[in-house]
């Protein structure tokens, strides 16, 4: 009797194809087939005083680990099962800014768009002054990266803008710092994802990527515009394995590793575009799986206004799928 070896979710395949899976539920692909999606695991977290509106589980250079979650209005420190309020001030924040967090050395830095930029090494946040406000962030190549930029001065969503080399605290332009902003207004829209990419950062419109490289004054950053009308939604849909950037681009799934994104979705890219709300595409949150090379993407589904639906893809295989559960943040 042959072996028929399982093709994984692949919904937009031939259904008479022997091993492709046309529906499933708590499936993933693994490296023999597919396999159980891991279950639920009580945390003995206390909940949150609202709903997560980011995390992170950040690395000290002793190697310790700081983890966060934030609602709109506070930012907490997770230890022990509970959480500890490390709000350095009164947050605004908005119903729909998320936070973003970025470690610089032993210094976590977080954002939201809205209110004024925080730090802390310890204990709790405290307002960084010289940082300008933006929905996005990063840190690459001896730099924190914004995008996005909410600053009074300078307020532009299709605004890029580094810190001094290696001094997250300054950022007045200065070609003798390094510090220096920018556009990218080759094509309309705001900057939706920033991502770190190696030594470069990728920066996603809806329908464009630019690639920011290091050149050193007096350009300081010089941004390429990548081939085709190719972009992301969200920023923390934009997953990377160490190698390259995995994304929903809209109309299939892919893979950019700094040259051009290549498409990775024919087995299920037609199924999610019709199975996903579009107007919810903006709010995709995704995380990578190391141990089992595994990245999960959480969707708003049709008929629903959260993130209740999970596809999965496993990055060796090139396998799909699916682990519905709902959440709040990745």
């Amino acid at each position: 009797m042959a072996i028929v070896k399982y093709l994984g979710f692949a919904p937009d395949m031939d259904a008479t194809t022997p091993g492709v899976v046309t529906d499933c539920d708590l499936m993933e692909p693994s490296l023999r087939g597919m396999k159980g999606a891991p279950g639920l695991s009580n945390t003995e977290f206390t909940a949150l005083a609202g709903a997560c509106k980011g995390s992170a589980l950040v690395k000290k250079l002793d190697g310790t680990s700081r983890l966060f979650a934030a609602t709109q209005t506070k930012l907490y420190e997770g230890s022990s099962g509970s959480w500890t309020d490390r709000s350095g001030s009164t947050y605004v924040g908005s119903s729909d800014a998320r936070w973003t967090f970025a470690q610089w050395g032993d210094v976590t830095l977080a954002q939201n768009g809205v209110d004024a930029a925080q730090q802390s090494s310890s204990a709790a946040f405290a307002t960084l002054t010289a940082m300008p406000p933006a929905h996005l962030m990063c840190t690459v190549a001896g730099f924190v990266m914004l995008a996005n930029v909410t600053h009074v001065s300078y307020a532009f969503s299709d605004a890029w803008w580094c810190s001094a080399l290696y001094d997250y605290t300054n950022w007045t332009p200065s070609i003798a710092t390094q510090c220096a902003q920018g556009r990218l207004y080759d094509d309309p829209g705001a900057i939706r994802a920033l991502k770190p990419i190696g030594e470069n950062v990728a920066a996603f419109k809806e329908r464009s990527i630019y690639l920011g490289q290091y050149v050193g004054p007096d350009v300081i950053w010089s941004w390429t515009r990548v081939p085709g009308d190719i972009g992301a939604y969200s920023n923390e849909a934009v997953v990377s394995d160490g190698l390259a950037l995995y994304f929903w681009g809209g109309d299939d799934f892919y893979r950019f590793d700094g040259t051009r994104p290549q498409p990775i979705g024919a087995a299920v890219k037609s199924w999610f575009a019709s199975n996903s709300d579009r107007a919810y595409w903006s709010t995709m949150q995704g995380s990578y799986d190391k141990r089992n090379s595994l990245i999960r993407w959480y969707y708003v589904p049709n008929g629903s206004s959260t993130l209740t639906a999970c596809i999965v893809l496993n990055t060796r295989t090139g396998q799909w799928g699916r682990a519905n559960r709902a959440i709040e943040s990745t």
